[in-house]
């Protein structure tokens, strides 16, 4: 369980990150 919920962290910080790029 907190291995998905490091993974679903990750995986939100990941596509945040697009997210700015994707604003610039």
């Amino acid at each position: 369980l907190d291995k998905a919920a490091d993974k679903w962290q990750f995986d939100t910080s990941t596509f945040d990150e697009i997210l700015k790029r994707l604003a610039v």
